[in-house]
């Protein structure tokens, strides 16, 4: 005999209630698991927030440990480009002069008759993190392979590709270089798509096919603390499970890496090639793109961004921009020197590896016509 209606409604529920308790179960241990686990700030799902998070937890964490407003003894805050390199640091082994470049000596804004310029802008490994001034390849370049030029290092460690376009239109042009060099390092790539990274930063954003600059002025260190000390904004605020903050960015993180024609990452990257030819042969200056891959490429001959690669030499094609990878030169001198390339975090370039770039980086330099500021004119960004 078939139960009541209401009876088997009681049953059906039942049964899914037996179904649900135990995942329901399962996934209160996995929070109270992260919770316990975590001693960092939880993850929202925007990697920009969760970066900034990160950020204001260390830093009101140890108060008064620095000057108000000061991001480090290195770095220092910029309205347009985010933090940039101070001037007249003085380190063991790191230096710079009154312009913030990688060098102790004075560069005089004039230029020297009969003496061509090359200014470098890219990220930590264009800085020379690890290693010190006489080891980057900018010195290199300038006191072994390319002595009669000036070799300007305007590197800004952990910065993404837009602030490096943006570095040179705010900081670069002024000085009148005959050629700029970008060193694009493949894991730059995502950084593109965020508002905060080691500190807030610009961003791009696609507007039909132009790009339009979001996020500046970028908030000074000492403002965007206040607004942590008086409750503005919180560490963790709005978040209720952590284990699904974690699942967000993870994904989030995954899609930002991807690399294809349609990806977003991609769309910003092929821009901001375009956006920097473009402003540099303005200046009346020769672009340079220069591509420095990962340690899986070099020690395993391939890579997740290989793809990239391929990708950044065809729009340069495109542009008329001179293109150079340094993968085989860091492939060659990593078979007799291993070069100290990074895995997914932590150490870079060893002197054996800045020599390498700055022997393919001399090559491609001394071939260039003086006139080379006009070849490829035809490209459009």
């Amino acid at each position: 005999m078939r139960a009541p209606a209401p009876e088997r409604r009681r049953r059906r529920a039942l049964f899914v209630l037996f179904l649900l308790v135990p995942w329901l179960a399962c996934l209160a241990l996995i929070e109270v698991g992260v919770r316990l686990q975590r001693r960092d700030a939880p993850r929202s799902g925007d990697l920009s927030l969760d970066d900034e998070w990160r950020w204001a937890a260390s830093h009101l964490a140890r108060e008064g440990a620095a000057a108000p407003g000061e991001l480090s003894p290195l770095f220092m805050h910029d309205p347009v480009v985010g933090w940039r390199p101070r001037p007249l640091v003085r380190l063991p082994g790191v230096t710079t002069n009154s312009a913030g470049m990688r060098t102790s000596a004075e560069v005089p804004l004039a230029r020297t008759l009969g003496r061509r310029r090359v200014l470098l802008v890219g990220d930590s490994y264009t800085w020379g993190d690890n290693v010190a001034d006489e080891h980057t390849f900018g010195h290199l370049l300038a006191t072994r392979h390319l002595p009669g030029w000036e070799v300007l290092n305007l590197g800004i460690p952990g910065s993404g590709t837009d602030q490096q376009v943006l570095m040179f239109h705010e900081h670069g042009r002024r000085w009148r270089p005959d050629v700029v060099v970008l060193g694009f390092f493949v894991r730059d790539y995502p950084r593109n798509l965020v508002t905060f990274r080691d500190y807030a930063k610009p961003r791009f954003v696609l507007e039909g096919d132009d790009l339009r600059l979001t996020n500046v002025p970028v908030v000074a260190p000492e403002d965007l603390l206040a607004k942590y000390r008086a409750g503005e904004r919180a560490v963790g605020q709005g978040l209720r499970w952590w284990t699904a903050g974690y699942a967000l960015s993870r994904w989030r993180e995954v899609a930002n890496e991807r690399v294809s024609e349609e990806a977003e990452g991609w769309q910003v990257l092929s821009r901001l090639m375009g956006r920097f030819a473009a402003e540099v042969r303005a200046a009346g200056a020769t672009p340079l793109w220069m591509l420095i891959p990962m340690r899986s490429a070099v020690e395993e001959g391939a890579s997740k961004y290989d793809a990239l690669e391929g990708l950044c030499e065809r729009r340069a094609a495109a542009l008329g921009m001179p293109f150079l990878s340094v993968t085989a030169a860091l492939r060659a001198r990593n078979a007799r020197d291993p070069v100290n390339l990074p895995r997914q975090a932590g150490g870079h370039l060893s002197p054996a590896g800045n020599e390498a770039i700055a022997e393919a980086l001399a090559d491609l330099l001394s071939r260039l016509p003086r006139s080379a500021a006009l070849v490829g004119a035809r490209g459009r960004p």
